[in-house]
């Protein structure tokens, strides 16, 4: 598929996948009506910025990072268009048969593309007599025009919307907006558009090849998801023992656009039908990860999912569910788990199996874009978006002892504040805020206390452990070793076939958390801080 890139056409890109309840359109007249801001973090080129990461995780790191960050100029490039399109697959051809011309609002497209995917409410069916002329091999594009910007935005609420994000309109909302899409079409100048030329090719949503290489060795492994995170951690980390044979991605701009024979490239969200793999790596938007999950494990297969692990409780007791029942394991990647400060600390706390170790932190993560996906109702909240990482390493270093109580409180400013309450008498605390210094990313002070004795953890990487009036112990690490550790250690485990998590473990940990989100929830709404 082609997709617009400056002023020019780039081929090579996957199509979008299209799935239930959508329809694929070739596209025959595109206009751009707003370029979206705050959809991605987007960093600054800023010196001091790569030099204070340089001190904090090591040249190979930064690397990595920027390499990720650069490789992602396509897939920041996000616009606000409307158009005519012809329907070439239909979810419902009495709605929308195919050939049909159709008026389309595309909420976060590239500038322009051979082809979009978008669902019933974003189409209105026209007559093509009536619309401007766009011949079957040409697409006219017009960018945006800064010194014509409508006054009143209409398209606003819709703006940088996805089918993925939970959020959900009124029939009657969205098609007041599709008239005014329909009225913008029939009012743009398309004599002074771009006319460019297309070679349609065919349908294509996979690129390189196409499943596992029978001359590979297993673990044969799929990974979902080709954000940061994978590029510059899960790929790196498992690259020496895991053959990754796929990629599912369902942003084609995210995908290289150089053929990788090696592996397969698909924008689907879920597997096909006649893929079969070994691990499944999960690393895409947090409510796939436990649909993912149930489906690794019910084919017997190891799911290695980033947090959150899952989103609500219908997910969490389907795990649950299919870890009784099934062969497959489950890994949560809560890199905490395998700080190589854990063994340390124990032993300087001084602390035997099932007493407690209590803990409280204080949690700066980076301000979120205005229109990021974590903010989306499907991720879920701050807290299992990013808190649940150190509810996790308190239950961890307290062998996940029972929980008796828990509460929580929200400041004006956002700020969260948890409290926990184990039964074996541990006792938790963590603020959690994005107001601060984003110097270096996501920052943490974490003091866990037991008897006389005090160790300090700051951002992963510092440790001080005092016992009475002296200091016992006292030692820095790249925190980017935790990662590698926890990989060699889950890909140890299933060269072994040794175990994953617990179903108690997961269990003791996902209810608190998913817990705690109810009752922040329950307290925002009742106007409650």
């Amino acid at each position: 598929m082609k997709i617009m890139v400056g002023r020019e056409w780039k081929d090579g890109f996957p199509d979008y996948h299209c799935g239930p309840g959508e329809y694929r359109l070739e596209v025959l007249a595109c206009r751009n009506l707003e370029k979206i801001e705050g959809l991605h973090f987007v960093r600054r080129k800023d010196p001091r910025l790569l030099w204070n990461y340089l001190r904090e995780i090591g040249p190979t790191a930064v690397l990595r990072k920027v390499a990720s960050r650069n490789h992602e100029k396509y897939r920041n490039e996000k616009y606000v268009s409307c158009g005519l399109g012809r329907v070439i697959e239909s979810a419902d051809e009495s709605k929308f048969p195919l050939g049909q011309t159709v008026v389309f609002l595309a909420p976060c497209q590239p500038a322009c593309a051979e082809r979009v995917v978008l669902q019933e409410e974003m189409l209105l069916k026209v007559d093509p007599l009536a619309e401007p002329e766009a011949p079957s091999d040409h697409v006219l594009h017009l960018p945006v025009d800064a010194d014509e910007a409508a006054p009143d935005r209409w398209w606003a609420p819709l703006t940088g919307w996805s089918g993925y994000s939970g959020r959900h309109f009124e029939r009657e909302r969205c098609a007041e907006t599709l008239g005014r899409a329909l009225s913008a079409v029939r009012q743009t100048p398309w004599e002074g558009a771009r006319s460019l030329p297309v070679d349609r090719g065919p349908v294509a949503e996979t690129k390189g090849r196409s499943g596992p290489a029978p001359t590979r060795r297993p673990p044969h492994t799929v990974l979902f998801g080709y954000g940061n995170y994978a590029k510059t951690i899960i790929l790196p980390n498992v690259r020496p023992c895991l053959s990754v044979d796929c990629i599912h991605e369902i942003d084609p701009t995210q995908l290289p656009l150089k053929e990788d024979a090696d592996k397969a490239w698909d924008t689907s969200p879920v597997p096909r039908d006649d893929e079969n793999y070994d691990v499944w790596l999960v690393a895409g938007f947090h409510h796939t990860h436990g649909p993912l999950a149930v489906r690794a494990i019910e084919q017997g297969a190891w799911a290695v999912v980033e947090k959150p692990v899952v989103v609500d409780e219908s997910q969490l007791e389907q795990l649950l569910a299919a870890m009784r029942t099934s062969q497959g394991r489950l890994f949560s990647c809560f890199h905490k788990r395998y700080l190589p400060f854990n063994r340390l600390a124990l032993r300087d706390l001084g602390v035997n199996p099932g007493d407690p170790v209590s803990y409280h932190c204080i949690v700066f993560e980076v301000p979120l874009p205005e229109l990021h996906w974590y903010r989306w109702p499907n991720s879920g909240s701050r807290l299992v978006s990013n808190g649940w990482h150190w509810l996790d390493h308190f239950l961890f270093l307290n062998g996940y002892a029972d929980v008796e109580f828990f509460d929580i409180a929200a400041a004006r400013d956002g700020t969260l504040n948890c409290t926990v309450g184990l039964k074996n008498g541990a006792f938790f605390t963590m603020a959690l805020t994005d107001h601060g210094s984003a110097r270096i990313g996501v920052q943490d002070h974490v003091e866990l206390r037991a008897g006389d004795a005090t160790v300090r953890i700051v951002n992963e990487s510092a440790y001080t452990a005092e016992r009475g009036n002296a200091v016992v112990r006292s030692l820095r690490v790249n925190k980017i070793d935790t990662y590698r550790t926890m990989y060699e250690d889950v890909c140890r485990r299933i060269a072994e076939g040794g175990e994953g998590d617990s179903a108690h473990s997961f269990a003791v940990s996902t209810r608190l958390v998913l817990g705690l989100q109810e009752r922040l929830v329950g307290k925002l709404s009742a106007g409650i801080r």
